[in-house]
């Protein structure tokens, strides 16, 4: 993202996965920064898709050479504060395609999802799953599981990865603001 200050207001681009070009900007307003888009356009053949985030946490592991896969998001702190492991939830409507993985390996126990629209996604390093099959329908921000830290973890977290008509892209350009874990619906 590049960002250019004027006079107290920053303008920041950002390129979403190549589909879609969204310029914002952001304002700091007393205590909060308030961002809003000011241009968006498509770019290419898709549209973006906006998911919610699958659980609430701050990013400990973003999507870069180093760790290329996707992202991990850190459930430490709904941990120690609820003092219970996190749910993680569906970011969209769609069947279990796998459910399992071995706890002391890789990604651990894992969740991979094909979602109605070109999206699929995958939730590792899961402590339990929610009561589900292969073959099964989800709804969106329906409970899948809790966060854990099985497979090759060093800590309670969830990692995520997203894949747009099959190819990995970073879950980052298509998470948006709204978490299921404040879901109303």
């Amino acid at each position: 993202m590049r960002k250019l200050a004027l006079a107290g207001l920053v303008v920041a681009g950002l390129l979403a996965s190549g589909t879609t070009a969204e310029y914002r900007y952001s304002l700091p307003v007393a205590l909060h920064e308030e961002t809003r888009v000011i241009q968006q356009q498509k770019v290419g053949r898709y549209e973006l898709l906006e998911i919610p985030w699958p659980v609430a946490g701050r990013i400990n592991s973003y999507m870069d050479a180093s760790h290329p896969f996707g992202i991990d998001i850190d459930t430490l702190y709904y941990e120690e504060l609820h003092n219970k492991s996190q749910p993680v939830f569906a970011v969209d409507a769609g069947e279990i395609t796998f459910i399992g993985g071995d706890p002391c390996c890789s990604y651990g126990l894992y969740i991979e999802i094909k979602h109605d629209n070109r999206l699929n996604s995958l939730y590792a390093h899961l402590g339990r799953f929610s009561d589900l099959k292969v073959g099964d329908r989800v709804k969106k921000c329906q409970q899948i599981g809790y966060a854990g830290v099985t497979g090759y973890s060093t800590g309670p977290h969830l990692h995520f990865e997203l894949f747009d008509k099959g190819i990995r892209v970073n879950p980052l350009d298509y998470l948006g603001n709204e978490s299921c874990l404040y879901d109303k619906n």
